[in-house]
């Protein structure tokens, strides 16, 4: 029997295994036997009178089988294809003996050695190849991500970008324990492609063995510690720095809390500005967020109404609130006679609070020492008193004071009253004896007095005892007053007249 067209012998096959004696099949398919004496099956398979070639390759692009027809005296007119395969380069192809039929070269298959052309198809038959690979230098992305888990207040704490090629290990951990992300808690974790590698959700660790020729990310998110709080103070001050008000003190607060803050009413202040003395910058590289971070701020108004409102970063925070002063304060300074406790004199001077006090007994020759002729400091016995207590440091052996004026108004004026004693060179005693004899009785001398005296200057003419101020030293009118010592021996006796 000839074969039908196209195709030829390939293979003969019998139910009893192998063929009987006097049972043959030649190489063009030709049963020729004598009639057995047992029933005998035979089976002659054919093939197409034809090449063909079947690619496997290897995870590359499919590549259909190839085919022409037998020519015992031709040369084939194929040409090898070359495959393509992301993030791979093409090694060749090879033959295999395919064990299992399945058009794939897999474990079990015998590799026959490298194909580097097609041969001559004088040979009908099928050929089985498969491509090697080896890896590519082009990189691929890995991105891990790290963000809050706040939908609200999202925040991108870090992006990893890594490069890796075809067939490197790819692992990656959340960012705790260490560096960790303070004030935060690891939460969760996810992949994209969700087939590749794999991603622990409790510990977050990923890992990828094989780097495929694709780019993955990883996410992880991040919650709030409810065990961490970082510190919110608000201060009120002056521009020197001077506290003016309570405001808030360390105030613990968790990351993401909101916070606010506003200017206050300060009787003899008026709000000027603040500003964010911490907590305003950012960062990154110990993943610290700021008042400045996208988000974290809501209201700021720093020199307007003074009003903030935000959320509170991972790190202390601290806003100032300066006030100025509305206007100077006014501090009284009065002279008294220490012995009579008179007033003297007094003036005003006018000071920006928390200003330096520097003061000193005004000198002859101004308005305010002239009225202090004849009083000086006396040191161990002059004295200074002071509202309110602690204003001012006194320098016991001249009476200077200094010291600051008091940040806010006290409850009652601000003052420095010097006790000054009499200048022994401008106050003399004087003694009076009677020269006359009372008729209801015997009049007693008065007892001495001291009385300021002139130096001849303008402010001493001024100040000096006059008559009339030496009438009123005794109880006895007086008529007639003598000298009868001259003044520059001091005025030690008077002869007086009385009525």
């Amino acid at each position: 029997m000839s074969a039908p067209a196209g195709y030829t012998f390939d293979a003969v096959d019998t139910s009893a295994g192998a063929l009987p004696t006097g049972v043959a099949v030649d190489a063009s398919g030709k049963l020729v036997a004598t009639m057995p004496s047992q029933d005998l099956n035979v089976t002659i398979k054919l093939k197409r009178n034809e090449v063909r070639y079947k690619f496997d390759t290897q995870g590359g692009n499919v590549i259909p089988d190839m085919v022409e027809a037998v020519n015992p005296t031709g040369t084939s007119g194929l040409l090898l294809p070359t495959p393509v395969r992301a993030g791979y380069v093409f090694g060749g192809w090879h033959k295999y003996r395919d064990a299992n039929n399945n058009n794939i070269y897999d474990t079990g298959d015998t590799d026959l050695g490298g194909f580097a052309a097609f041969p001559n198809p004088t040979t009908a038959g099928v050929t089985r190849l498969y491509a090697t690979w080896t890896p590519g230098s082009t990189p691929y992305a890995v991105t891990i991500t790290h963000k809050n888990a706040n939908p609200s207040l999202p925040v991108t704490f870090k992006i990893d970008t890594q490069n890796y090629t075809i067939t490197q290990p790819v692992t990656a951990d959340p960012l705790i324990p260490t560096p960790g992300i303070p004030g935060y808690v690891y939460d969760s974790a996810t992949r994209l492609p969700a087939s590749q590698g794999t991603l622990n959700a409790t510990t977050g660790h990923y890992d990828l063995p094989s780097m495929p020729a694709m780019g993955i990310s990883v996410n992880y998110r991040y919650k709030v510690d409810v065990n961490a709080t970082f510190n919110y103070t608000v201060r009120h001050q002056d521009a020197s720095g001077n506290p003016l008000a309570a405001g808030i003190t360390a105030a613990p607060k968790r990351a993401e809390q909101q916070i606010n803050a506003a200017p206050k009413n300060i009787t003899g202040y008026t709000f000027d500005h603040f500003v964010i003395t911490a907590g305003d910058t950012p960062n990154p590289s110990a993943y610290i967020l700021g008042l400045s971070t996208p988000g974290f701020t809501v209201t700021s108004n720093p020199t307007t109404d003074g009003m903030f409102i935000g959320y509170m970063p991972n790190q202390d925070v601290i806003i100032t609130y300066v006030y100025n002063a509305d206007a100077g304060s006014n501090l009284i300074k009065r002279y008294y006679d220490r012995v009579e406790n008179t007033l003297l004199a007094s003036e005003i001077e006018q000071l920006a609070p928390s200003a330096a006090i520097s003061a000193s007994i005004p000198a002859l020759g101004t308005t305010t020492g002239d009225k202090l002729y004849g009083y000086t400091w006396v040191s161990g016995s002059s004295a200074v008193d002071m509202n309110p207590a602690g204003l001012v440091t006194v320098n016991t052996s001249n009476g200077n004071v200094t010291g600051n004026m008091p940040t806010l108004p006290p409850s009652s004026p601000t003052r420095v009253d010097w006790k000054l004693d009499h200048d022994a060179s401008k106050w003399k005693n004087v003694n009076f004896a009677v020269s006359t004899v009372y008729n209801n009785g015997t009049l007693v001398s008065p007892a001495s007095h001291e009385i300021l005296v002139s130096d001849t200057s303008a402010a001493g003419d001024a100040a000096a005892y006059t008559f009339n101020k030496l009438k009123h030293l005794t109880t006895y009118r007086i008529q007639h007053l003598i000298v009868i010592i001259s003044l520059t021996d001091g005025l030690r006796m008077m002869l007086v007249q009385y009525l």
